[in-house]
């Protein structure tokens, strides 16, 4: 039997390589073959969630499953996928609704504000999403989005070619155009936003978190970081590759610079160079076995493990930066 793995968008790179790694040869044993071409495939295996009804998928099998079920079971999912799957339909339930909010705005708070509102909203229609879109102009707002819209948002989507207060969307995954390409690539701004939205951070945790006793004394201070990174575990996979997604994505979500290599059985990826060293602030170290950091040799660095680095990535930066000290070698 011929399968495809779906992935849901998002499942880092990282990760679905694993997961494609681990399911393509688990196939090979069961007499099965993964391929790369999704209309050629007798069953389709969907990883995680769609996020919108997809039309190509009608008529076809499809077995939906998890991520974690697909690492530690891929045997077992692969024989469930075979025995259960069910033609695809737009009733699957599996496929979950998007919730959308959007904002628009343009100095005059006119034409463009309106236009790419309304093309934001047909768009989202279209897909089978929920929008609501609040314009924002000279005349003040018009359709609120309310807290509770706010709450149940899967997106928050902002089309502006001014400033707007967008302080209602603290801590929301957002993602920020100027209204010319919402109303002109609406559908490529929307493929973007779900690619690249951040977690919108308004300031107020930074506010907070003043301390009278801490000196500091060294880059870290800059709200734009350069962080280097290294993970690896004993078989260099798994814990190695997962860790280091967990560290690249929290990085970017604030806005740092972020490189991260990884050591394993068949070598190191994604060098960290020499120029990558000099011009990093942090060295944040995930390893569960020893490695060689010697090019790091007068640079801040933290070491933690794998498992901390990809369950409690927050709590183990925000260590990073208080804890880290100079490596000597």
């Amino acid at each position: 039997m011929k399968i495809y793995l779906k992935y849901s968008t998002n499942i880092g790179s990282s990760k679905s390589f694993l997961a494609s790694q681990i399911l393509t040869e688990a196939a090979k044993q069961q007499g099965h073959q993964v391929i790369e071409e999704e209309g050629e495939a007798d069953l389709i295996i969907i990883l995680g969630e769609l996020s919108v009804v997809d039309e190509r998928l009608f008529g076809k099998k499809v077995f939906f499953t998890d991520l974690d079920k697909a690492f530690h079971a891929p045997e077992d999912t692969l024989k469930k996928a075979v025995l259960e799957s069910q033609v695809y339909t737009s009733n699957n339930n599996n496929c979950k609704r998007k919730k959308i909010v959007a904002v628009t705005a343009c100095p005059t708070g006119v034409i463009q504000t309106f236009m790419s509102a309304e093309a934001i909203a047909e768009y989202a229609k279209a897909q089978g999403w929920e929008i609501k879109v609040e314009t924002r102009g000279q005349a003040g707002a018009n359709n609120l989005i309310s807290k509770e819209d706010v709450i149940n948002a899967d997106l928050v989507f902002v089309a502006a070619d001014i400033e707007v207060d967008l302080t209602k969307f603290h801590g929301k995954l957002m993602y920020r155009t100027s209204t010319e390409l919402a109303l002109k690539k609406t559908a490529q701004e929307f493929d973007r936003a779900f690619e690249s939205a951040v977690l919108y951070d308004d300031g107020r945790i930074k506010s907070d978190v003043t301390n009278d006793n801490d000196v500091v004394n060294n880059d870290l201070s800059m709200e734009h970081r350069r962080v280097v990174a290294v993970t690896a575990c004993p078989t260099g996979v798994i814990q190695t590759f997962m860790s280091a997604e967990a560290i690249a994505e929290y990085a970017k979500k604030q806005g740092w610079e972020i490189k991260v290599e990884t050591r394993g059985q068949t070598g190191a990826n994604n060098l960290i160079s020499k120029e990558d060293v000099i011009n990093a602030d942090l060295v944040f170290i995930a390893t569960d076995i020893d490695v060689d950091l010697s090019k790091f040799k007068g640079k801040l660095m933290y070491r933690t493990s794998t498992e901390l680095a990809l369950k409690k990535t927050k709590q183990e930066f925000d260590k990073a930066f208080k804890e880290a000290v100079i490596y000597e070698g």
